[in-house]
């Protein structure tokens, strides 16, 4: 009787000593948990809430205490962080014991408010489809009052955006004009201005033919004589300069002509592109148009206007 007391004292004893690391370390993991939690409340009372989910989440690994998960949800949130607010809410939700109805309240309201938040997201980025899709699951959440006015005033901008969508579809605008294909009133305009230009000198050019031929011509007049095809001077010293000064006569009356016809033709071409420029239709109808007239009097542009 005596061995089996003794006995049994022994085997309580041996099941004391080998509890007893145990109870040592879990009292040590509840010490370092509430040492975390307790840091972890003092940054958020401080409106560090990054940092205080961060500490939350230290003590649920030093002890894994289901409600410093609901802890670290809510410091997320308040953080502007649901992708690491809702992992907490799943852990609290699926390792709590004792999961009170406000509990479960809480955590769909964080549900309901990161769907908010995710449908604004994308509204901006544009994705109407995906904010569409963040409203409904935040309909079918817990949405408080504010929660309903806020996605009602997302729901019509996203119904605006979509009917500005479908306005642009059924209204295209034109097609622009492929890379490096011109456009006709700017090239237009800018050939027309220089063939102007081009025209401008050209009769410069001529004025100067006119006087330099007819002060040649009075100086071949005054120092020359011309006897058929014989040029010589007055005085015989004079002879060669007057042969070259009978060619600078003979080029520049040459040359006059031709210059002012070319001077005229590309005044003709530049009004005709500057009218152009300016009356030019793409459609096919015409309400008017430039066309050349050469006559026994002259040359120039007249407007021609269509029957109807």
């Amino acid at each position: 009787m005596l061995d089996r007391k003794l006995a049994t004292t022994a085997l309580v004893f041996m099941i004391l000593v080998c509890s007893a690391p145990r109870l040592y370390a879990q009292d040590d993991a509840k010490q370092k948990m509430g040492d975390l939690m307790t840091q972890g409340a003092k940054l958020f009372q401080q409106k560090k809430f990054a940092d205080a989910a961060v500490k939350f989440g230290e003590a649920y690994d030093a002890f894994p205490d289901p409600n410093l998960k609901k802890n670290e949800m809510v410091a997320w949130f308040k953080a502007n962080n649901c992708g690491k607010a809702l992992p907490a809410a799943e852990v609290f939700l699926r390792d709590g014991n004792d999961i009170t109805r406000q509990d479960r309240s809480d955590v769909a309201k964080v549900r309901t408010r990161c769907d908010i938040r995710t449908a604004k997201a994308k509204l901006e980025l544009g994705d109407l489809d995906a904010a569409e899709s963040a409203l409904q699951r935040a309909r079918r959440g817990a949405p408080g009052s504010s929660d309903r006015e806020t996605i009602s005033e997302l729901q019509t901008q996203i119904d605006a955006r979509r009917d500005e969508q479908s306005h642009d579809h059924t209204n295209p605008p034109p097609p622009e004009p492929p890379p490096g294909s011109p456009d006709r009133p700017t090239w237009a305009a800018f050939t027309g201005g220089g063939l102007l230009v081009a025209s401008a000198a050209g009769w410069g050019y001529f004025a100067y033919l006119q006087r330099d031929g007819a002060h040649l011509s009075d100086r071949f007049d005054a120092q020359c004589v011309r006897t058929g095809d014989e040029v010589r001077g007055m005085n015989p010293a004079n002879d060669q300069s007057c042969k070259d000064l009978y060619r600078s006569v003979s080029t520049a009356v040459t040359l006059q002509w031709p210059v002012a016809i070319g001077a005229g033709l590309t005044a003709i071409g530049g009004v005709g592109l500057l009218t152009y420029y300016l009356l030019g239709s793409e459609s096919d109808t015409q309400t008017s148009r430039l066309v050349p007239m050469v006559g026994p009097g002259g040359a120039g542009m007249a407007f021609e206007l269509p029957l109807p």
